[in-house]
């Protein structure tokens, strides 16, 4: 090697025995003098053009950054190992691991320093960190529930939707199990379940109920499985409002089997009474028979008629899906539709909504309708709503002349008898709201007005917050309500 090349003598076969890059700079004025081919090749440059280089020149900014400045204070302590960047002929950042060595070698000082590119092992790491972000993005943003267990059935990890639908946010210093928020009955299935769920992720489903402090509740179906780390990762959905649409149609297809079979046995048996006196027609009876049975025929031909009605309007009980409806909305809507006087109905737009069948205006309409028709004093109609400890109760009251004691149960029947004005109407009113197990009864005082109350059990009922004076338009007229002249004053 020449002297003027500032090489050192035996240095070039040594550097070359390593597998990494090494850079040999002047320790008093920073020149580098030598490289091996793994370093040329790194920073893209030949022998000569890195002979004519500071040390400097290797590092982003020409080594005027803090990082630069920590390397030279640690090579000065003879050694240190650190992540550094350096760049190539194009100026492309390289990430490496750095070790650097002061040497003495006769009268010069040296500073060797051993590159361990880490590219690759940066692009991992990204790749793992990008993948980890979507992964936490999916995780917190998901709108079902998703959760990591340990494999007694402990919250480990639980997104904010699964915080918000079990109500039980799962951090360390309130560690939650499972078990203990399901339901009384299902706890011992749920934990035969967590028992014995297989290591070989093989995904499990099931069906729990979770209960809440109120003692409400809701269904869950579970998607399962426990991975080598003996963490089960679970997701959950839903199916409170699933379950109760299927109960409510179930309700309703049996109430309809028992309705055709109690219309066809009491069609049948209005023919035969009808037959009956068609035979005594038949022998041109003198008067008062005549008229008299010609009455009698004309009663059980309309008492047919009435029956065939009511079982038309009666068919479309539950042949749609039940869905959350504002009480407030509706009895307004109804009010407006019969043409009530502003000053004679009140309503509070208290936000509450009720799950039940898509007939509930036919509730309110013939509730405010038969209010309407039989109050005779009546001068106003009210609709409130309060929770009790059991459920919310919405009522609807008047003023007018009330309901006897004894008649308080019978306008529920299905036979007309002596209400036949409006009690065909109050037993199809209790049959839809029993499809999603609501009651009703009158509770008013003779004399004083009627009051009937709507009972909704728990979980079938909810609050939101209205928007003043925002109203939808009047509901058609319920096909089953014929046209009346009401008796309440302006």
């Amino acid at each position: 090697l020449t002297a003027h090349s500032g090489r050192v003598p035996g240095c070039g076969p040594l550097l070359e025995q390593t597998g990494d890059a090494i850079f040999v700079a002047d320790a008093q004025n920073g020149m580098l003098i030598d490289a091996n081919q793994k370093a040329l090749h790194l920073v893209r440059r030949t022998l000569p053009e890195i002979l004519a280089m500071r040390e400097s020149a290797l590092h982003p900014d020409g080594g005027e950054g803090h990082q630069l400045d920590q390397i030279l204070q640690q090579c000065e302590n003879d050694s240190g190992v650190f992540e550094e960047v350096i760049v190539d002929r194009d100026g492309n950042r390289i990430p490496v691991i750095a070790s650097t060595k002061l040497l003495q070698v006769a009268d010069r000082q040296l500073r060797i320093g051993i590159y361990h590119d880490i590219s690759d092992l940066r692009a991992i790491q990204d790749t793992l960190r990008e993948k980890t972000g979507e992964l936490d993005r999916f995780f917190t943003t998901g709108p079902d529930l998703l959760c990591i267990l340990d494999a007694g059935g402990r919250f480990l990890r639980l997104n904010p939707a699964g915080e918000a639908l079990l109500g039980c946010p799962a951090r360390k210093e309130n560690v939650r199990s499972l078990v203990e928020i399901v339901h009384p009955d299902d706890r011992a299935a749920t934990r035969t379940i967590l028992q014995h769920m297989g290591w070989g992720g093989k995904a499990v489903t099931f069906v729990n109920r979770i209960t809440y402090p109120d003692g409400s509740c809701r269904w869950l179906e579970w998607r399962a499985f426990m991975s080598g780390r003996k963490q089960i990762y679970a997701v959950a959905r839903d199916l409170t409002e699933q379950r109760k649409v299927e109960h409510a149609l179930a309700l309703a297809n049996r109430k309809l089997n028992l309705l055709a079979d109690l219309t066809r046995h009491d069609i049948r048996n209005k023919l035969t009474v009808l037959v009956g006196y068609l035979d005594l027609f038949r022998n041109c009876p003198a008067e008062p028979y005549f008229s008299m049975y010609t009455e009698k025929i004309n009663e059980t031909v309309s008492a047919i008629s009435a029956q065939v009605e009511f079982t038309r309007v009666y068919q479309n009980l539950g042949t749609s899906s039940p869905g959350w409806f504002s009480v407030d909305d509706l009895f307004c809507k109804v009010c407006r539709q019969l043409e009530v006087p502003s000053g004679s109905f009140s309503s509070t737009p208290d936000g509450w909504e009720v799950f039940t069948d898509s007939l509930i205006d036919r509730v309110f309409y013939t509730l405010v309708d038969n209010a309407l028709r039989h109050g005779t004093t009546l001068t106003e109609i009210r609709r409130s709503a309060h929770e009790t400890p059991d459920g919310l109760v919405v009522v609807i009251e008047d003023n007018g002349i009330g309901i006897a004691q004894d008649d308080k149960e019978r306008i529920f029947g299905k036979e007309p008898g002596n209400f036949s004005g409006h009690s065909h109407n109050l037993f199809l009113v209790r049959e839809i709201l029993s499809i999603t197990d609501i009651t009703i009864r009158e509770t008013g005082r003779a004399g004083k007005g009627a009051r009937f109350e709507m009972h909704v059990p728990k979980g079938m009922y909810r609050v939101f917050e209205p928007v003043p004076d925002q109203r939808s338009g009047p509901l058609p007229a319920p096909d089953f309500i014929t046209p009346t002249h009401h008796n309440h004053t302006s």
